[in-house]
């Protein structure tokens, strides 16, 4: 972790790192004690860039689910995390508070998730995720509102981003590398923004 060049401190193995709000702490996944098979062995874990010299703090173990991907919300007050304690590829959603430390399910139903980051929408009331489509056998872009209202499909393609007001989602064709944006409550009225030089897995939609 580096400022203005300066090191403020270090991690070993640290992936998917995401700043709080207030810039002054860093989530990312780290190596864990591997209990059940190695599958994902990783904890959620907290960097103070107050105090650079201190450890890392664990604020999410592996050993209470098995960490595949997570996401900070905006306000930097809850993780959503996508688990899957069986090393099937049985994923589930859950939501962390990092203030209490308490976890809860997010029911999805029959929907089958897929490897893949969740992401909070800015507001923090619904999480995107994606799903085994039926039809293709890759991925559809789903909506999974946290107050238990139904999850909604948004496309039959990988959606991947937010905009930054949560009005619409980017989405990636799997077929000719295009990216395009459709509404957030229905997945209608699709835009035409970028061709990308290959497949896109992952991206952000910045203001």
């Amino acid at each position: 972790i580096v400022e203005d060049g300066l090191p403020l401190g270090t991690t070993a193995n640290g992936i998917n790192p995401a700043f709080t709000p207030d810039g002054r702490r860093v989530l990312f996944m780290a190596d864990a004690p591997c209990p059940w098979g190695c599958i994902y062995p990783k904890d959620i874990q907290q960097v103070d860039l107050d105090q650079p010299a201190a450890l890392p703090r664990t604020v999410f173990a592996s050993s209470r689910l098995g960490l595949a991907a997570f996401d900070l919300s905006a306000d930097g007050g809850q993780v959503a995390i996508l688990n899957d304690p069986s090393g099937y590829n049985d994923f589930s959603l859950k939501i962390g508070d990092l203030t209490t430390g308490q976890l809860r399910d997010i029911p999805t139903g029959t929907l089958s998730l897929q490897q893949s980051r969740p992401r909070f929408s800015p507001d923090g009331r619904e999480v995107l995720v994606q799903v085994l489509c039926v039809s293709s056998s890759g991925s559809c872009g789903w909506v999974v509102p946290l107050d238990g209202s139904p999850a909604r499909r948004v496309s039959t393609e990988p959606a991947l981003a937010w905009s930054p007001d949560g009005s619409r989602l980017l989405i990636a064709a799997s077929s000719d590398s295009r990216l395009f944006s459709v509404r957030a409550s229905d997945g209608l009225d699709p835009r035409d923004l970028a061709t990308a030089p290959g497949r896109v897995l992952s991206a952000d939609w910045r203001r």
